[in-house]
């Protein structure tokens, strides 16, 4: 049986990055989702990739974003919120999917993350967006 050497990352795909993601059912998420619509910008490296969170929980987030980042290594996020706080997450993506603009001419990335290392504080926060 070929073993895997350590230093070949995964590459996403349209299913889970991670395996035990596949693991997890919707309907058992630890914490609940909430519909949203805010503005983010995701920083990795030197790239700024700006788009809108839809989906959020105190855990992770799905969003929409022109361009996909570095898959590898986590990211930061950048999200503004409606009461004026800016907040500020490092987070790896889970997943990924392709999504078509409404004239079909081009695409969006559909981008599942997961929230590494939340602060009190800024769980404190999230909590009040949720709300």
């Amino acid at each position: 049986m070929k073993r895997k050497r350590k230093s070949e990352a995964p590459v996403p795909s349209t299913s889970s990055v991670h395996s035990r993601a596949n693991l997890v059912r919707e309907d058992s998420r630890h914490h609940s989702r909430v519909r949203v619509s805010l503005p983010v910008t995701l920083v990795s490296g030197l790239d700024e990739i700006k788009g809108e969170i839809v989906d959020l929980s105190l855990t992770g987030a799905f969003m929409v974003i022109p361009e996909l980042p570095d898959h590898i290594r986590p990211f930061r996020l950048i999200i503004d919120l409606p009461d004026g706080h800016v907040l500020i997450l490092i987070a790896e993506l889970v997943r990924f999917d392709l999504r078509p603009t409404g004239d079909g001419s081009s695409h969006f990335y559909g981008v599942a993350v997961r929230f590494i290392n939340v602060s009190d504080e800024d769980c404190f926060t999230l909590l009040g967006a949720l709300r």
